[in-house]
């Protein structure tokens, strides 16, 4: 299984794929992250409209390759963050995975950092992820 069948089952299949990421890879964004964006620019978490039943975009499950660069760069300016921000918890936290491949949660109102995963798959099948 890989990340996005992870994903899906998390979600329960209510998730919008993007077109694949073909761009340059420069370094700035992890391997692991690149895997994924390579099938789809970013994960949207979709549902049901409960009047007419058709799929709306929700938010982001994971952020486009763009969004990644620019949110990195947001949060190592501001708050001095090592690694990639590659999601949010949809508060005032966001994800990040950090250069040994930990994920944590960054509170950037409060200035605080949980750790949350081991590794990005870890996260994607965690109860303490999204």
């Amino acid at each position: 299984m890989d990340c996005i069948d992870r994903i899906s089952r998390r979600y329960r299949g209510e998730l919008l794929l993007h077109p694949p990421y073909r761009g340059k890879r420069d370094g700035r964004v992890p391997e692991k992250l690149y895997a994924i964006l390579c099938i789809s620019d970013g994960i949207s978490e979709t549902m049901r409209l409960p009047d007419t039943h058709q799929r709306a975009e929700v938010g982001w499950i994971l952020y486009p390759h763009q969004m990644i660069l620019e949110w990195t760069e947001f949060y190592a300016a501001n708050y001095g963050t090592e690694g990639a921000v590659f999601a949010d918890d949809g508060a005032d936290g966001a994800y990040c995975i950090r250069p040994g491949g930990t994920v944590a949660c960054i509170g950037g109102a409060e200035d605080r950092e949980a750790p949350v995963a081991d590794t990005l798959w870890d996260f994607f099948g965690s109860d303490t992820g999204f």
